[in-house]
């Protein structure tokens, strides 16, 4: 189990974890399950069913907006709280915090609707979280907002 004794270096080794596009922290892919010809388009492609892989961000991890079309749960693990902004083009910016101190108001697991933009950053040194992705992720699908860019 990871605790507060590791560090994010001990972390990222332990796991060999890679680095995420734009330097937005560290990930590495866990399950991309089986595959199956998708039928919503006239060329031959495959779309796994899901995708379930590890993040994990330092507390100086500039992150940027994203947005993926596949449902994204996100599921706290270890460190240090994972604040989580979602925007779902209806004006309002919800955040939440995915943790395990729930006399915080913090939640072990969070349900972004496909096409969500979302943010995430460290509330201390590290955090690290599973994402699981349905259907599954894949990078060419990955909007990342220019730098900068921030929902109105």
């Amino acid at each position: 189990m990871f605790n507060k004794d590791k560090n994010a270096p001990e972390v990222i080794k332990q796991l060999e974890l890679e680095r995420f596009p734009q330097n937005a922290g560290w990930y590495k892919l866990v399950l991309h399950d089986s595959r199956e010809e998708c039928s919503k388009c006239e060329k031959i492609c495959e779309i796994a069913n899901s995708t379930t892989m590890l993040r994990l961000v330092e507390k100086n991890t500039i992150s940027r907006w994203t947005r993926i079309n596949s449902t994204l749960i996100r599921s706290f693990i270890a460190g240090d709280p994972l604040e989580v902004s979602v925007y779902r083009g209806n004006g309002l910016v919800k955040v939440k915090i995915l943790g395990n101190d729930f006399s915080a108001n913090q939640h072990p697991i969070l349900v972004l609707p496909k096409n969500s933009w979302s943010k995430i950053s460290s509330k201390g040194e590290w955090s690290l979280a599973s994402f699981l992705c349905t259907p599954g992720f894949e990078f060419e699908h990955l909007e990342i907002a220019q730098e900068g860019w921030s929902p109105s």
